[in-house]
């Protein structure tokens, strides 16, 4: 392996991690939205 197929290797390394960061955000947001969409609709039946 030389340098410049290292210099690849990483730059794809950290391309797949910016994605998965993506990708964890979204999910967590969507978590989020349906976990508050729970809390309100349970409210509701309460109150």
């Amino acid at each position: 392996m030389t340098n410049a197929h290292l210099g690849r290797f990483f730059q794809r390394l950290k391309m797949d991690k910016e994605q998965q960061m993506k990708i964890l955000l979204w999910v967590i947001a969507i978590i989020f939205i349906v976990g508050l969409l729970t809390i309100t609709g349970v409210f509701k039946l309460i109150f």
